[in-house]
Order: C-alpha cells, then structure tokens, then sequence
C-alpha cells in the first residue's frame, strides 16, 4: 500500500511540474505576443497615410467589434462598453501625435467576460495591427 501512495505521490508531482512548465511556456509566447503587438501598431507619417489608416481602423471597429461605435472623432473612436458578461469586443483608437512628427494609432480593446472575449483581445489587437499597416498598399 505504501508503494501505491509513494508512485501516485510521484505521478501528481510530475503532472504539477508539468503543468507548471506548460504555464511557464504559455506566458512567455503571450509576453511575445504583446511585445509584436506594440511594435507593430500603425504609424503615419502624413496627412494622406494618416486618412487612409484612420478610415481603415474605424472600418476594423465597424466590422471587428461586438458593440456599437459611442465617439468618433478625427483621433478617437471608441464603442460602447461590453456589459453582461458578454464577450463582445468594446474597443478604443487613439491617434497620438508623436515627438518625430508621425502618428501612432494605438488600440486597445477587452470585454465583460471572464472567460474571455471573441475574438480574443491579442487576436485582435494583432489583426488590427496587419489591417491598418496593410490599408495603406491596398490604397496604392
């Protein structure tokens, strides 16, 4: 009987250290992840770049976001917050000035649920990201 205790003891401290790593290896692809995101968000450098990726982030919100778009300005749009527990996207975009002369389009997004959000907020924040950048080829 002793043996039986001394292996399933064995076997729960192999499966914990496991998952331990497993956790390890998943926060590491996330810090990644986060780090691609904020090297990655759209940048303009002029008043025509600028008009192109802002109408393609508004129509990202438009057709990405769960809620309804509250304000929108020519450097701020933002829907209305998810409630309920709901996993819908609410979503923020700011267009910020930078000390070189360009403009950052930043977004940032998240819902009511705990569980998560669909889609999930980095999936969105990285599709944002190639959508922008990617607006200004399209236009060309």
């Amino acid at each position: 009987m002793k043996s039986v205790s001394v292996c399933l003891a064995a076997a729960v401290l192999l499966f914990t250290m496991t998952g331990c790593a497993e956790m390890q290896r998943i926060q590491q692809e996330k810090k990644a992840r986060i780090v691609q995101v904020q090297e990655n968000m759209p940048v303009c450098d002029d008043d025509k770049e600028c008009e192109i990726k802002w109408a393609a982030a508004r129509r990202w919100v438009l057709q990405n976001s769960g809620m309804k778009i509250q304000h929108l300005t020519d450097d701020y749009i933002e829907t209305y917050n998810s409630v309920n527990n709901s996993p819908n996207l609410a979503v923020r975009v700011i267009k910020e000035p930078q000390n070189d002369g360009t403009y950052k389009i930043t977004m940032t997004c998240g819902c009511a649920n705990v569980f998560g959000c669909n889609p999930d907020v980095l999936d969105a924040m990285e599709s944002f990201n190639a959508y922008v950048n990617g607006s200004v080829n399209i236009a060309k």
